[in-house]
Formats: structure tokens, C-alpha cells, sequence
């Protein structure tokens, strides 16, 4: 498709990122895409026209001015950030931040996905089966182990740990800042990761993959169809009332499908879902420039892997 815009990614050293600008360069090759960054060691150059290396997001103030500054001289025309900390600061900072187009989370999404306890009082407040959730400080309230500890806000799969008694739990506690205990559903090998896409006419779309991590990284996905699934899914968005991209992890349980996170952004499968007919990423920018929405057959049964051993050398 012809669309000659300029695009600007944040976070171009992550495999997110990386996939959305490969799905940008293969779908709308005449786009200028530049990539920022708050690292400067990262291969974000095989992925960007441009580099721009950004403060961290604590660094708000300072953060927001170059941003700004970046995008009035580069004319961009577009705006995707994709990390969680840079969503969220985008959110709360929507008329400091001077661009002409942005693709960003429903800000109601943001506020009860960025939050996994907040996900958690919002699935409860729906009466629907999700895992109990407890705050660090309430770790003697816990009432069965194992159990999963994991940060409250953001890092994906990152950072997840299991936590076998009231010795470790209050180690935990102790030491590490902002995190929850949660309810370790079983069984594992059941971790179902849905995308889901609200369009602006309120239609929702939903992909159904079960996956195999490796480093916290999906590297094989299969797609499957189950009605308890996709109801619980179109529930929730429905609830929530929000447009564009989410992602829900859930477990299949002998009770049931129970989501236990909420993912206000792009997941780490858009690439390899792009491939399998969910465009999501395509979706956005056809709803965001006007263009006419493409429609595509999802293969129920068809699998996907993951390949990332290039090196390069510059």
C-alpha cells in the first residue's frame, strides 16, 4: 500500500518494536521509519531509517522536551510508543506531547492493564473466575502455595518467580519494591495468549494462540478456537470499552478459562500473529489514516515458531 508518512517507534531495541516496523516496511515500504530508544547499545539500525536515543521515562520533563523536539524537526507524522512506561506516560501526558497521529491504548485500558492489581479488582468487580492477587504487604493473607511473585506494574514475562512458603513470601516482601503474589493456575501447558483488536464500529476480533516461552519470549504458537474463550474475551473488552490492541494471557482451568494479566499494547507476538492472518498493527494504521481494512482467514490448527540467531556486524 502506498502511504508515504513518518513514523516514529519507541523502544526499537525490543522484539516489539522490531516486529511492528517489519510489518510497517512490508506493508507501507515508501513510510520513513525512525526509532527511539533509551539505550544506545541495541540492533534497532536494521529496523530504522533514524535513531533517536531518549531519556528514561522517570526523566519526564526531560523525556517529553526531546521527544517534541525530535518530532517537530523530523516532520513525523505518526507516533507508536510501545513500551508500558512510555504508554503510560503518553497517556497522562497526551496534549504535552506535539504529534500530529498517535497509536495508542484506550487510556481505561491502560489504567487497569499498566496495574496487575488493578487487573485484578476489575476482574473481580466482572464476578467472573480470575487468580486472588495479594499485595506485598498482605503476604500473610496467602493461603496456598506454590504461588507466582511477580512486579505490579508492566515487565511482560520478565521478573516472574515462584514462591514455595511464608519464609520466602516475606523475603520477597522485604526486598523487592511494588509486587504482587498470585494464584499459580494450573496447568501451565494450557497458557493461552489472546489478541484481541476493537474496531471503531465496536467489532471485535480475537486470536486464540497456545504458546512455548524461551526467555520470557513466545518462540512457538499454535492457534486454536474455544467458545468459552473468545465469550470471556468479549466480555471483558466489552467492559473495559476500549478500541485497538490488547492482549490477555489466561490459563484453561478445570474451572474454566481465567485470565490473570491484561496487556494494554502490542504483545510480543505481533509479528508472528501478523503472519497468521491478525493484523492488528495493519488494522491500526488503516483505521488511523482512513484507508479501507483489510480481511483475512485465521487457519484454526496452523503453527508458528520463532527464529532470532542473526548476528551483525557493524
Amino acid at each position: 500500500m502506498k502511504l508515504k508518512k513518518k513514523v516514529l517507534i519507541s523502544g526499537i531495541g525490543g522484539d516489539i518494536a522490531q516486529g511492528v516496523s517489519r510489518i510497517i516496511r512490508e506493508n507501507f515500504p515508501t513510510c520513513e521509519i525512525h526509532g527511539s530508544d533509551c539505550e544506545a547499545r541495541h540492533n534497532g539500525k536494521l529496523f530504522a531509517d533514524k535513531l533517536l536515543k531518549l531519556p528514561k521515562t522517570s526523566l519526564k520533563k526531560k523525556y517529553i522536551f526531546n521527544l517534541n523536539s525530535y518530532i517537530k524537526k523530523n516532520k513525523i507524522d505518526l507516533f507508536i510508543p510501545i513500551t508500558d512506561k512510555e504508554i503510560n506516560l503518553f497517556i497522562l501526558n497526551k496534549k504535552k506531547i506535539k504529534v500530529k497521529k498517535s497509536i495508542v491504548p484506550s487510556s481505561k485500558l491502560v489504567k487497569i492493564g499498566i496495574d496487575k492489581y488493578k487487573t485484578h479488582l476489575f476482574l473481580k468487580s466482572l464476578n467472573i473466575n480470575h487468580p486472588w492477587t495479594l499485595l506485598a504487604k498482605d503476604y500473610k493473607k496467602i493461603h496456598k502455595f506454590p504461588c507466582i511473585v511477580k512486579p505490579r506494574y508492566g515487565k511482560g514475562s520478565k521478573n516472574v518467580f515462584y514462591c514455595k512458603n511464608f519464609r520466602e513470601a516475606k523475603l520477597f516482601s522485604k526486598y523487592i519494591d511494588e509486587l504482587i503474589f498470585q494464584e499459580m493456575l494450573i496447568p501451565a501447558k494450557k497458557e493461552i495468549t489472546c489478541a484481541i483488536y476493537r474496531f471503531r464500529n465496536k467489532k471485535i476480533k480475537i486470536i486464540q494462540l497456545v504458546r512455548k516461552l524461551k526467555d520470557s519470549y513466545t518462540y512457538w504458537a499454535k492457534v486454536i478456537k474455544n467458545s468459552k474463550i473468545e465469550k470471556l474475551c468479549k466480555k471483558v473488552t466489552e467492559e473495559i470499552d476500549f478500541f485497538g490492541p490488547a492482549n490477555f494471557q489466561l490459563i484453561l482451568t478445570k474451572k474454566g478459562p481465567m485470565i490473570f494479566e491484561i496487556n494494554p499494547r502490542f504483545s510480543s507476538t505481533v509479528l508472528m500473529r501478523n503472519y497468521l492472518g491478525f493484523t492488528d498493527l495493519l488494522w491500526s494504521f488503516q483505521e488511523k489514516f482512513g484507508l479501507k481494512l483489510t480481511e483475512n482467514k485465521i487457519q484454526i490448527g496452523r503453527i508458528i515458531s520463532r527464529y532470532d540467531e542473526i548476528n551483525f556486524l557493524n
